[in-house]
């Protein structure tokens, strides 16, 4: 035996090293063979040395758990509840259902009896207006021609008149005087011609003109004077005509020339000679629909206007 040992070095040569990587290989899992054979790994090589490597340090982890450590659960007892909801929150729901119900009809009953029944309260309201007798009181231009504005401001509020000056809206000075129809005030009033007449609705329109008048007075080139108001009593234009005639004392005057002008209006113009002087005068009338466009004011309803210069 010792011959052939001896005989043959390589063969002992060849045995260690061999022993030696076998049980380094043992060690690393594999990954050692292919380095001593001189030779690259394939990836199939590779993967299974790893898998092998992951797998032993699993298990020495799970080895080191400690078997008497506590394991903690969440309380489940809530996920285990009814979904139904309490009975607090279901009064409160039930509820707030009843009430947008019945704010729901409400309105509902609101929107249907404005529609409905709107227009026909208007034209109630409409007709109890104009149904009073209501005194127009007008100016009697003739006997204010001679008068300063302090003059004229004077005899109005002497003839116990409801009146107010419109303040100035320019430099020009024109003096703007409105009367006021009866139960009304000067603060309500004032409001609505600031509104504009003709944003006012129909009721509202009728209740500020009937018995209301207003006079401008203009001192830039004489005196020109001229009061406009609404007449609806009167059942044509020419009828509008007559009253102002009649009211102002203008019939029994000297009638110049009447008609039809380019601008639509019905007019009758003509001269008074007294001993406040002598002056021009001119009545003109035309739908007061012409004017305002409100709808629900009567149609026969007229716009008149009384015209007096030096």
């Amino acid at each position: 035996m010792e011959d052939e040992q001896s005989t043959n070095p390589e063969a002992s040569h060849v045995d260690g090293p061999a022993k030696e990587e076998s049980e380094h290989v043992h060690e690393r899992g594999g990954h050692a063979e292919s380095a001593a054979s001189g030779k690259s790994s394939s990836p199939a090589e590779k993967l299974k040395g790893f898998l092998s490597f992951d797998r032993a340090d699993a298990g020495n982890a799970s080895r080191k758990l400690d078997p008497d450590a506590k394991v903690r659960y969440l309380n489940g007892e809530s996920l285990s509840r009814p979904l139904d909801m309490p009975n607090g929150v279901k009064r409160g729901m039930l509820a707030a259902l009843v009430a947008a119900a019945i704010i729901g009809c409400a309105f509902l009953a609101w929107y249907f009896d404005g529609v409905a029944n709107g227009p026909k309260r208007q034209e109630q309201a409409i007709e109890e207006t104009l149904a009073k007798e209501v005194s127009y009181d007008l100016p009697d231009l003739y006997s204010l021609m001679p008068l300063d504005d302090e003059g004229i401001l004077a005899a109005l509020h002497e003839a116990n008149l409801p009146i107010f000056e419109v303040p100035a809206q320019s430099e020009r000075s024109v003096l703007q005087i409105v009367k006021l129809p009866p139960d009304m005030n000067v603060v309500d009033a004032g409001m609505m011609y600031a509104s504009g007449v003709s944003k006012l609705s129909a009721a509202d329109a009728a209740k500020l003109l009937n018995g209301s008048w207003d006079l401008q007075v203009d001192r830039e080139n004489g005196v020109n004077m001229v009061v406009h108001f609404a007449d609806f009593s009167a059942a044509t234009v020419d009828e509008a005509i007559q009253t102002a005639l009649t009211a102002e004392g203008l019939n029994e005057t000297n009638i110049t020339e009447s008609g039809e002008d380019s601008a639509g209006n019905t007019f009758t113009a003509g001269t008074i000679d007294g001993e406040n002087g002598s002056y021009s005068w001119r009545v003109s009338a035309l739908p007061l629909s012409k004017i305002y466009s409100i709808d629900g004011l009567p149609q026969n309803a007229v716009y008149v206007g009384i015209r007096m210069t030096s």
